[in-house]
């Protein structure tokens, strides 16, 4: 954990370790080893932030000749590099046998065993690794060996402090060194026994996702086109006989003008037979 306080009054690692010693006897809902507890200090790292550009005044010589020279801007670009955040996965089996309760987070079996594997992780690299913040545990599996020995896999996953300034996830083979040779040369008595053999870790990238801006495609609708079709007029020859005359020619030559030079126009049977009578008419009178 990482204790803050105002700079002005911080207290030194013994008076850190010995108050919360003092305290232990007072927590409730879990216990606190006292020959665990360490404390350490380091300076407060420095914050460099990205500057896109930094510009120095311009300074100005003057020459023996009195000339002024200005001296060009210097121009300095300060860049932070990022890592990208990892899930880092810890393989172990154990020697215990695998009892159907472990498919049950609820059930005592299962919780007492996730105490004790989460509580021996923390044990071993909590001292290693200062931005080790915990072990989660995913699940147990059952472990089929051609021994007789039962044993049980655990898979958790290790959180790291993956935001601080400098912080550093550390590198896969080291995890697994570091718990193999806690569990061969440590004089501490953990609480389950892991096989050295059977550790192993698996790193995989975080994705970050940023959604895309959402974009709308507006279409327009092409304008209607509407196809204005003039049907052909519709000539309609009406003929007559007379019964003793015939149509003189100007009748004839009149009703054909009726239909060229201009727009056509359409003439009802009944106006038709009004017109021939009277151009039939008009030169009988004369």
């Amino acid at each position: 954990m990482e204790l803050q306080f105002v700079n002005s009054s911080v207290p030194n690692d013994t008076q850190i370790k010995d108050v919360l010693i003092s305290m232990t006897l007072k927590v409730k809902g879990f216990d606190i080893e006292n020959s665990t507890i360490s404390v350490s200090d380091t300076s407060a790292a420095t914050t460099t932030t990205v500057t896109p550009s930094t510009t120095t005044p311009a300074e100005t010589a003057i020459t023996p000749a009195g000339t002024n020279t200005t001296a060009a801007p210097t121009t300095m670009t300060t860049e932070k590099t990022t890592t990208a955040p990892v899930q880092v996965f810890l393989f172990l089996q154990f020697l215990e046998p695998y009892v159907p309760e472990l498919n049950d987070p609820s059930s005592s079996v299962y919780k007492d065993r996730e105490r004790r594997v989460k509580e021996t992780c923390d044990r071993i690299y909590r001292p290693k690794f200062p931005y080790y913040i915990g072990a989660v545990l995913i699940k147990f599996s059952v472990v089929t060996v051609q021994t007789r020995v039962d044993r049980t896999e655990a898979k958790l996953e290790l959180v790291f402090n993956q935001t601080a300034p400098n912080a550093k996830v550390p590198e896969k083979n080291v995890i697994v060194q570091t718990l193999k040779d806690a569990i061969q040369n440590s004089s501490i008595n953990f609480t389950i026994t892991i096989f050295p053999d059977t550790v192993s870790v698996t790193s995989v990238p975080v994705n970050v996702t940023t959604a895309a801006p959402a974009t709308t495609n507006s279409t327009t609708a092409a304008p209607a086109t509407t196809n204005s079709m003039t049907a052909a007029p519709t000539t309609a020859s009406s003929t007559m006989v007379a019964p003793t005359a015939s149509l003189p020619a100007t009748a004839i030559s009149t009703a054909s003008t009726a239909t060229s030079g201009g727009a056509p126009h359409k003439i009802s049977p009944s106006t038709a037979f009004i017109l021939v009578l009277l151009l039939w008419l008009l030169p009988s009178q004369q």
